[in-house]
């Protein structure tokens, strides 16, 4: 009686190509009916990406990721670090951001997201809508798209504290 092999539901796949590249396929099967497409991932040296909430640095050359299933991915370029400058609307980005890359506290993020956007939109007025849209992502559990509305919430503030310096600039 042979013996079958069968690959596990949900795996890493290495491959090196001849000019020393590394593509890393995270694999696992689909549910039936879904159609999605791969997400391709340049990595430049030494940058970093959260997946799933591990920190992978590429440490060689030019690297690809392709990804194949669900997962939380987020890009060094689009990470909000704790000590970085953060302001009343940066602090809704970090707690969206880590809501989204670390599911395991996702339910203390969320509370810590929904105080900091009530306290902006409170001092904010022009930017309820934008909140609204915010919230109904996340409580659709849209993390991903929760997280791009927010840049959109990053780039109101600085628009809110550009006209606000204008005004008050000394005349002359």
């Amino acid at each position: 009686m042979a013996h079958e092999t069968r690959a596990p539901d949900s795996w890493l796949q290495f491959r090196a190509s001849q000019r020393a590249r590394l593509t890393l396929i995270l694999m696992s099967p689909k549910p039936p009916g879904r159609t999605d497409v791969p997400l391709l991932i340049d990595l430049k040296p030494g940058e970093k990406v959260i997946v799933n909430g591990a920190v992978v640095e590429n440490a060689g050359h030019s690297t690809k990721l392709r990804v194949l299933n669900d997962s939380n991915i987020l890009r060094e370029k689009d990470i909000v670090a704790d000590g970085d400058n953060i302001t009343p609307a940066g602090r809704v980005y970090f707690f969206i951001q880590n809501a989204y890359v670390f599911p395991g506290s996702r339910q203390k993020y969320t509370a810590l997201f929904e105080r900091c956007l009530n306290d902006y939109v409170t001092s904010c007025a022009s930017a309820e809508t934008l909140g609204e849209e915010i919230r109904a992502a996340m409580a659709g559990q849209e993390y991903y798209k929760a997280l791009k509305l927010a840049r959109k919430l990053l780039k109101h503030e600085a628009q809110v504290l550009d006209a606000f310096n204008k005004a008050n600039q000394p005349e002359g």
